[in-house]
């Protein structure tokens, strides 16, 4: 696209700014009972409901009184994240979209790959636009009391909550091979180049919806199950979803069995490097429980938790960069398989703009030679919101493999956009594939990524954002313990609230920077540097006493840092967890990124303290006035609405907490802990 045709959209500015006021009052929840009002991401009322509808001229009724005249829905923007446009029936120019912005009818929109417009049709349509995508609104009117709306999906996702409000709903959305029809429920459907349409049920779905493909098949989705033109009914998807992994070493589910069989020299964007590297002892097969490497001279080290170290005979060539992170896995044939990433900087084809690109390489473990591979890799995407990604950690689990990290948008320029604290779910030998965003944890994060087949988590470091990373002084540290596969935070530990025991004088403490993270067993061993820029190793007891830090070294290997690999052993992963779901109020959604309002809690998590510290710094980060928040006493609010312990367990819970306590801020008319839409738009 061509950003000199992108041009600031204008519409009437009262009638725009009374809407935008109306929808960011209700978003903050200002009514205490949704039956007076509705809750923070509800369908506001529209202008153009039938019932405000202009009265028919005689003229005009005596054209066909039995057949009322299609009546215009007002469609606007509510929500947005990350950068967005659309383009009008009949021009070609395209306009940022902003919140308050009313579009109409063949108004295409299209968002970024960080990118997500939220918009409303009529009283009771909310459509949500994610990232990378192109939706047209076809048709959006009022028949005879039924608001209609009609939706194409040439690319990409589309998530709907349709309410009955005003009168009945008749909503289809059409993809190239499908079509969706819905009355009243929540769900999304998705349509990528060359796979299968994919449309399923939301985490509120308590209705259906029908999927009629163009083959002239049909299934109907209830709950959250799924469909997609290959397995169209929703039980063939799920039973294909499940998987079972045996504590067996070499047995692999079958979710791992795609898994290794993705790990093949697919043509990828970078090509692959094979070095081929003797070692006459080949201890690396032998089933070690902990694996580190080095990012000077590049080489993988094996060892026990005593220190005992085997290393093969020299080292790997082929980096471009440093590998900063690493995972262990096991290949068809049940040999050991190490992925490492490393970030390539200022790569050819990253439109001059020096973003950075993931590349996952794998090394196969065989008797007497290395064989290493570049597996995977992320370049830059887009010409409008370019989008680019920085890992800084791998892990598998639950036979999935995660990244954790940040994304970027329009990387190097003055409109650069971060996302921090992101962890994705990565897809190997697909070409085109994207990491796909699963976690905002709304913290800064440290490097590494561990995985824990026995607890279905994943375990990672970070800091409050913009905050220091230490675990002394006014330096902060917190350690999380998360499940990927339902956005839920199972654990937390924190220097802020004193959860590192007897961390005073240990290496744990001095460490200033994470390099890499890897459960065994119980212990968490932990790799980084330290004030003086030694390599350091320390092992933490998360599950006893509170954190307690069992022991550490000082590694003596020329000052070269350390990398703890991911590993996982093999073992049977519990279900996620089961959720409530959010009920009648809904959490906030504006100026909130999405995943990070949808993080669920248990009641550990929230006894640790790490949530309302997490939440306490989103509310600070977007607050129009820091220091009159700091001074208000707001955020003792937080607090209060934690103790409650009302969304523990519970889909959202963080989201549902910034909505309550947006609510409570409202009402008391202390403004200066609002974002500025809810501050300037809220009758602040």
């Amino acid at each position: 696209m061509n950003m000199t045709n992108i041009k600031t959209a204008t519409s009437p500015s009262g009638a725009t700014l009374a809407l935008r006021a109306a929808v960011l009052l209700v978003a903050a929840g200002m009514c205490a009972s949704a039956a007076h009002a509705q809750s923070a991401d509800q369908p506001i009322a529209s202008a153009a409901s039938p019932a405000a509808a202009p009265a028919e001229t005689p003229a005009a009724a005596a054209v066909d009184a039995s057949t009322p005249a299609d009546i215009k829905l007002n469609i606007f923007i509510r929500v947005i994240e990350g950068r967005a446009a659309f383009i009008r029936a009949g021009e070609r120019t395209a306009y940022v979209a902003k919140v308050g912005d009313m579009i109409d009818e063949g108004t295409e929109i299209m968002t970024s790959g960080t990118g997500l417009v939220r918009i409303q049709v009529g009283s009771g349509q909310l459509i949500t636009v994610d990232r990378g995508s192109r939706v047209a609104v076809r048709t959006a009117v009022s028949r005879a009391g039924k608001e209609t709306t009609r939706i194409e999906v040439p690319l990409g996702r589309v998530g709907f909550d349709v309410q009955r409000v005003a009168g009945d709903n008749d909503v289809e959305i059409k993809a190239p091979d499908a079509t969706l029809a819905v009355k009243g429920t929540t769900g999304f459907m998705e349509v990528t180049a060359g796979q299968p349409t994919v449309a399923a049920g939301g985490d509120l779905n308590t209705g259906q919806f029908n999927m009629l493909y163009n083959t002239g098949k049909a299934a109907r989705v209830t709950t959250s199950k799924k469909t997609n033109s290959n397995r169209i009914t929703t039980e063939k998807t799920e039973q294909a979803n499940l998987f079972v992994e045996v504590a067996d070493g070499k047995a692999r589910s079958g979710d791992e069995e795609d898994f290794a069989a993705e790990h093949t020299n697919q043509p990828q964007t970078l090509a692959s490097d094979l070095t081929k590297v003797t070692d006459k002892r080949f201890t690396y097969a032998n089933g070690a429980s902990y694996y580190e490497g080095t990012i000077d001279g590049n080489i993988l080290a094996k060892m026990d938790l005593t220190g005992v170290a085997f290393s093969q005979e020299g080292g790997y060539s082929g980096f471009l960069a440093s590998p900063i992170a690493g995972t262990l896995s096991r290949d068809k044939a049940g040999r050991t398989v190490i992925l490492t990433v490393e970030n390539v900087g200022g790569f050819e084809g990253s439109t001059g703009s020096g973003a950075p690109m993931p590349v996952i390489r794998q090394l196969v473990l065989r008797q007497g030679s290395f064989v290493y591979e570049t597996v995977a890799s992320f370049p830059e995407v887009g010409s409008f919101g370019r989008t680019s990604w920085e890992f800084s950690g791998l892990a598998s689990m639950g036979g999935a493999l995660y990244a954790a990290g940040k994304t970027y948008t329009d990387f190097g320029t003055k409109n650069q956009q971060v996302e921090s604290g992101q962890i994705y779910g990565i897809e190997l030998g697909k070409g085109g594939s994207v990491p796909n965003p699963v976690m905002n944890l709304g913290l800064d994060l440290q490097r590494g990524l561990a995985g824990d087949n026995r607890r279905g988590s994943l375990f990672v470091f970070g800091s409050l954002p913009g905050t220091t990373f230490g675990f002394e002084g006014a330096a902060n540290s917190i350690l999380l313990q998360v499940d990927p596969r339902n956005n839920l935070v199972q654990n937390g530990w924190s220097t802020i609230t004193g959860q590192f025991a007897n961390r005073n004088g240990s290496l744990l403490a001095s460490m200033t920077s994470i390099t890499g993270v890897s459960m065994v067993g119980n212990v968490l061993v932990v790799t980084g540097t330290n004030r003086a820029g030694q390599s350091v190793r320390a092992t933490v007891t998360p599950f006893s006493g509170g954190g307690r830090v069992t022991g550490g070294s000082l590694i003596n290997d020329g000052g070269s840092a350390r990398i703890a690999y991911s590993s996982n052993a093999a073992a049977t992963v519990p279900a996620p967890g089961n959720l409530a779901p959010v009920g009648s109020t809904l959490p906030a959604r504006d100026d909130i990124n999405s995943l990070f309002s949808n993080l669920a809690f248990t009641t550990a998590a929230r006894q640790s303290g790490v949530i309302e510290q997490i939440v306490r710094a989103q509310v600070l980060n977007t607050a129009v006035d820091r220091q009159a928040a700091l001074a208000s006493g707001d955020l003792s609010i937080i607090s209060a609405i934690l103790g409650q312990s009302t969304y523990d367990n519970q889909r959202a819970g963080v989201g549902l907490t910034v909505a309550e306590f947006r609510r409570r801020v409202l009402l008391s008319g202390n403004r200066g802990s609002l974002p500025p839409s809810l501050y300037y738009n809220g009758g602040g």
